[in-house]
């Protein structure tokens, strides 16, 4: 996981000067707007995925 994070930091994306929870913010909102409306998802389930995001993201930001 690593390797891939770091291969996606020297390619520069637009976003890599935001720390990951910055960058994921946007795309967690749009995603779990899309489990609400488009998936019909119960709120709990569009909850859980928000909670596990923001893990990951937490994650993310804490390895080097």
């Amino acid at each position: 996981m690593a390797s891939k994070l770091s291969r996606l930091r020297e390619k520069g994306s637009s976003d890599s000067r935001l720390p990951p929870t910055e960058v994921g913010s946007n795309w967690q909102q749009k995603f779990t707007d899309y489990l609400r409306t488009e998936a019909h998802l119960a709120d709990n389930t569009v909850q859980a995925y928000g909670r596990d995001l923001r893990r990951l993201l937490s994650w993310m930001g804490s390895t080097p």
